[in-house]
């Protein structure tokens, strides 16, 4: 009885768990905003970054470090590496210090 409860958890509950967050690479792509900024992030690599008080967008790149870690290269060639968590219909852009750079709602 004991067995047949353990195996009802992880048949049931484990999955619940697991199904909120999506590995980064995987989850990534779409577009997201937070506050007035939109990010819209192409399966390609490449970024549009729009600022709604500003008139242009401007462009960037992206690459995985590790599964977790991306490198985002800007329109004026510098980089920066961030923390990125996909989960639920929201992505967290955390900087390497820790503290949270942006928390996005997905778009589409």
């Amino acid at each position: 009885m004991r067995t047949m409860r353990l195996l009802l958890v992880v048949l049931f509950i484990v999955p619940l768990i697991a199904c909120g967050r999506t590995p980064p690479r995987e989850g990534i792509v779409g577009t997201w905003e937070a506050g007035n900024q939109r990010v819209e992030i192409k399966a390609d690599g490449t970024m549009v970054f729009t600022d709604r008080m500003k008139e242009q967008p401007s462009t960037g790149s992206y690459r995985f470090v590790d599964d977790n870690h991306v490198q985002v290269t800007f329109a004026d060639s510098s980089t920066k590496e961030f923390k990125v968590s996909v989960s639920s219909g929201s992505l967290k852009v955390t900087r390497p210090d820790g503290t949270v750079f942006a928390k996005y709602s997905r778009v589409k």
